[in-house]
């Protein structure tokens, strides 16, 4: 009977790894076990004595070592992660064995599951397998740090299957066997101090190191053990209101589930300052989740103004602009009689920090509409912005407890006064940089250059570049449905329309080269969006000639091919998108083209 490829490599990486394995390793090997191949017994060096180390190997010999960068990915069965997670409280060490080139690398498995995949793909149970990624300089060659790892790992194990702990937490022998309750209340209070440590440390790895995600692990960790654990449910609060800071506005439904989790918590167990945070929060994300819809209704109306489109979508942008301002007026109203409340409760910790997102959230305000509104609105908002942080000031000064706030006061009166144009944004910055230093506070050192940047830029004009694709037509699928055109169906008309609204952005080729120039001839009879991108595009290059299509990727796509592929004038560029530029031609040599072949005067734009 002939032995498959499977045993045979099964059987070179068993002859490897019990050559690599230290003499002071006992490795007893467990075939009838679910996804374990070797129980390790490590002895020491020199008294040949059992320590109290040992740990399990789950061994894979492999002809296909992929190595990516600094990893080698290897794939495995997801039962067997469910498994080693779930039910092993020892340290289960994958060693992933190259037959070939006699080459491995091995993984702390449990440890792995709990501060990779569940941070990072938190969906990775529902899968088959999974690929892990495994660093190339985890191996034997040090055996002392693997069996280090092994010591502290069976700690680690021991907590994440049992809730119990073995080394970190320790208490006297007599509380054990004499007194059950005080052990009981020796555990929840040692517990606590590791959780509030932890809290630490997540912010540590913020304020002093700027490291968002090691300080997302800790703070994920915190809520992931203390989740439904009413002894620990402060820590939990706090670690949902520092996971809140992570969360996109764009995943909505994420950022109010923990929102809401955190209102429901702190409601039920009648904790009012967590109360008072968590609606504040909700006050902020609602304010600028509207706040992106304003921007991009304000933005879409000016190219509307810019296309001449028909009087119903004008009135439609009109009256949704003038709702959305409504209802932001009316949430910072709200805002403020929270303030109110909260310091008619004497609760100033919390009043600072819902004024600090209130701050935020006006100046973010200001920001987004300053080319869109009246001298007199934008004075009124400045005004208001001036008179809470006059407030912010004197009460950060009540009391040294309040002093790390002194960050945030400058940084909102550095962009209050750029917003306002005069001369004191460079001075404050200076003062918040040295504050910042003398610290060593790396996270404001860091949003320091942030704004230092930002300052140096002439204040807002409309800005269309951070506007994408996806933006624009989800705001023309609503802008079209009041004209009766609905482009979720595809027939010729909206697939035209689509690829109108994709070619208003030409940064996707002009990129490409710096010696491309493009026109855009309008429709004769244009759509009802009266888009100028809806017609011809002309795309031209001194050293590759002309190319056109009423589609700008097929134009491109043409031109590339027979004029860029071995082109050696071929120059990338970073162009800035603005809707607004409705012409990218540059040379004499394309005006004439235009006007003598296609008969088109673009600066007129017409014929």
């Amino acid at each position: 009977m002939k032995r498959t490829k499977q045993h045979r490599i099964d059987a070179t990486a068993k002859s490897i790894l019990m050559k690599i394995s230290p003499k002071n390793w006992s490795l007893s090997e467990l075939s009838e076990d679910y996804g374990i191949d070797y129980f390790v017994q490590v002895f020491d060096r020199d008294t040949d004595e059992a320590t109290n180390i040992s740990f399990i190997i789950q061994l894979k010999g492999t002809e296909k070592y992929k190595k990516h960068g600094n990893h080698v990915k290897f794939q495995i069965r997801t039962d067997y992660l469910k498994y080693y997670y779930n039910k092993v409280d020892k340290p289960v060490f994958l060693v992933v064995v190259d037959v070939i080139n006699e080459e491995y690398s091995c993984l702390f498995i449990q440890k792995y599951i709990n501060e990779e995949l569940n941070i990072k793909r938190p969906n990775w149970k529902s899968q088959e397998t999974v690929t892990v990624d495994i660093p190339i300089k985890n191996t034997f060659s040090n055996s002392k740090i693997i069996e280090q790892v092994a010591e502290e790992g069976s700690s680690y194990c021991n907590l994440l299957i049992n809730g119990i702990p073995t080394q970190e937490l320790m208490w006297k022998v007599n509380n054990i066997t004499n007194d059950p309750i005080k052990k009981s209340e020796d555990l929840k209070n040692k517990y606590s101090e590791i959780y509030s440590a932890q809290t630490r440390v997540g912010f540590e790895f913020i304020h002093n190191q700027n490291d968002s995600i090691n300080a997302k692990k800790s703070f994920q960790s915190i809520y992931n053990k203390t989740k439904d654990d009413k002894d620990n449910i402060i820590h939990h609060l706090n670690s949902i209101a520092a996971l809140i800071s992570f969360c996109d506005l764009e995943n909505k439904k994420q950022l109010f589930h923990f929102i809401n989790e955190g209102l429901e918590l702190s409601i039920e167990n009648n904790i009012t300052y967590f109360e008072y945070y968590f609606n504040g929060l909700k006050l902020e994300s609602q304010s600028l989740i509207l706040q992106n819809e304003l921007q991009k209704n304000l933005l879409i109306q000016k190219i509307s103004e810019n296309n001449n489109s028909s009087n119903k979508i004008k009135e439609y942008l009109k009256k949704k602009i003038y709702i959305e301002n409504n209802q932001l007026y009316t949430l910072y109203g709200n805002f403020i009689l929270y303030l109110i409340k909260i310091m008619d409760n004497k609760e100033l910790y919390m009043f600072l920090e819902l004024m600090r997102m209130l701050l935020g959230v006006l100046i973010n305000h200001v920001y987004i509409t300053y080319d869109f509104t009246t001298k007199y609105v934008l004075n009124l908002m400045l005004n208001r912005i001036e008179q809470l942080i006059v407030i912010f000031s004197k009460i950060i000064d009540v009391s040294t407890d309040f002093s790390h706030y002194k960050y945030e006061f400058y940084k909102y009166k550095i962009l209050y006064h750029y917003l306002k144009q005069d001369c004191y944004p460079t001075k404050l910055l200076e003062e918040y940089e040295e504050l910042a230093k003398q610290y060593d506070v790396k996270y404001h050192i860091n949003l320091i250059k942030s704004l230092k940047e930002q300052i140096s830029k002439p204040v807002p004009n409309k800005d269309f570049s951070d506007i994408t694709y996806n933006d624009l037509l989800e705001l023309y699928e609503k802008l079209l449905l009041i004209e009766g055109i609905d482009l979720k169906n595809n027939n010729d008309e909206t697939i035209n329309l689509k690829q109108a609204i994709k070619d208003l952005n030409p940064k996707r080729i002009l990129d490409n080269c710096i010696h491309l120039e493009l026109c855009y001839v309008p429709n004769e009879i244009p759509s009802k969006l009266r888009l100028y991108s809806e017609g011809l595009k002309i795309l031209y290059c001194k050293y590759g000639k002309i190319k056109s299509n009423c589609n700008l990727d097929k134009a491109f796509a043409s031109f590339n091919n027979e004029f860029c592929s071995n082109c050696k004038y071929k120059t990338t560029q970073d162009i800035e998108w603005n809707l607004e530029k409705k012409s990218y031609v540059k040379s004499n040599e394309f005006k004439k083209i235009l006007k003598d072949k296609y008969y088109y005067d673009y600066q007129k734009g017409e014929y």
